[in-house]
């Protein structure tokens, strides 16, 4: 399975909505048909497989399309009400570095554009976690301990790469 894009709920969330949805069209609607109509019941059993074979492309292709955008909007919904600590940044924006993070588990480097995909915490730990993913996918975090402020320590730390600074960096260097 592929990453799902920033905002987006885990696949194995979309993946257990449309199992839900795709089973009473697959199994119960052809059940349904044979036990409402006037064929006899026990024509379900080679009405079904034959009802899966002849639209099984419909959960797979279709369902999709309608229950995604509903199951990441109830996603984003809990994500956002969930976090116990203030986050300092939107998901999908694109950030660049200010200065070299030393952090426990990785070293930001200064300059580094990364975009926020989400946040975590432990308790046990102590610390809340900032995820990233660079331009070329890599997953990167910055860690911070939980009694410091997310956004404050991050305005020192990060700036939003803004729509200016994303067309410079596309422009080819004059020489």
């Amino acid at each position: 399975m592929s990453n799902p894009a920033p905002g987006s709920a885990p696949a194995s969330m979309h993946g257990l909505v449309n199992l839900a949805v795709a089973l009473p069209w697959m199994i119960l609607l052809p059940i349904a048909l044979c036990y409402f109509s006037p064929i006899p019941f026990w024509w379900a059993v080679w009405i079904t497989p034959l009802w899966i074979f002849l639209t099984g492309r419909i959960p797979e292709r279709v369902i999709p399309r309608f229950t995604g955008p509903i199951v990441d909007s109830f996603y984003k919904k809990r994500e956002e009400s969930k976090a116990w600590y203030d986050i300092p940044f939107e998901l999908g924006q694109s950030y660049r570095v200010t200065q070299k993070i030393l952090g426990d588990f990785e070293t930001l480097e200064e300059g580094m554009e990364l975009t926020y995909s989400h946040s975590g915490s432990s308790r046990y730990d102590g610390y809340i976690g900032f995820f990233f993913t660079d331009s070329n996918g890599g997953e990167h975090r910055w860690d911070i301990r939980e009694d410091e402020d997310p956004v404050v320590e991050a305005q020192t730390r990060f700036e939003i790469k803004t729509g200016e600074q994303a067309a410079d960096d596309q422009l080819p260097a004059r020489s």
